[in-house]
């Protein structure tokens, strides 16, 4: 979320308010937050990603047989002292369970409240060169891309966020993603986005239900 704010001259002033499809904005917040600065041991996002996975860290997983090998020979390992880096779903399940905030994961509606400011235009991440270009021409500035933001561009060293979307998802259950979905409902209402595509990369619920409730009541 950006919010641009130009001082015209006198008392002329515009604001524009960009905005991000929710779960690319997740997905952009994780990667770069948690993978890229919440692996350092200390750092603030080390510290809510060791939160959110002895929160949200299932307990649930059946053990593999032992051999009898292994029963015979040397002990294994000690376990590690910290526990595995957290995982998209573990993150997805914090998100919508509310128990660690940051201003990166927060829905819009509860962030920079869009319905109290007067903005003069909505642009949208996906069309953000479009959108800069008619920002330029109605604030009269020649040369559009000086509006474009450096910190509005995915600066995750794996690439886009685009291209490992379906990456990250299909290791989300329907019903993880429903439950992100409703927390995020008002800004998929506000700003015109779907839940649809994203429907096609999550995978099954591990009981088989599909959380059919959920889905009719918010669809």
């Amino acid at each position: 979320m950006s919010v641009l704010v130009f001082q015209m001259p006198k008392t002329v002033r515009h604001r524009f308010l960009v905005v991000r499809h929710p779960f690319e904005r997740l997905l952009s917040a994780f990667r770069d937050k948690i993978e890229n600065n919440g692996r350092r041991q200390g750092q603030a996002y080390w510290v809510k990603a060791v939160k959110m996975v002895r929160l949200h860290r299932r307990k649930d997983v059946v053990p593999q047989p032992v051999s009898a090998a292994e029963l015979n020979g040397p002990p294994p390992p000690p376990p590690p002292r910290q526990p595995a880096p957290l995982t998209f779903p573990e993150f997805l399940r914090s998100v919508a369970a509310q128990d660690v905030g940051d201003e990166h994961w927060k829905p819009y509606f509860a962030h920079c409240t869009p319905c109290n400011v007067d903005y003069d235009l909505i642009g949208k991440f996906e069309t953000l060169e479009e959108d800069n270009r008619y920002i330029a021409d109605q604030i009269g500035i020649k040369d559009y891309t000086e509006l474009l933001l450096p910190q509005l561009g995915n600066r995750n060293k794996r690439g886009p966020t685009s291209n490992t979307t379906r990456e990250y998802f299909s290791q989300v259950t329907r019903s993880e993603l429903m439950k992100v979905y409703k927390m995020f409902y008002m800004d998929f209402l506000m700003f015109n986005y779907t839940v649809d595509q994203y429907l096609e990369y999550v995978r099954p619920d591990d009981d088989g239900s599909e959380n059919k409730a959920v889905a009719e009541n918010m669809l």
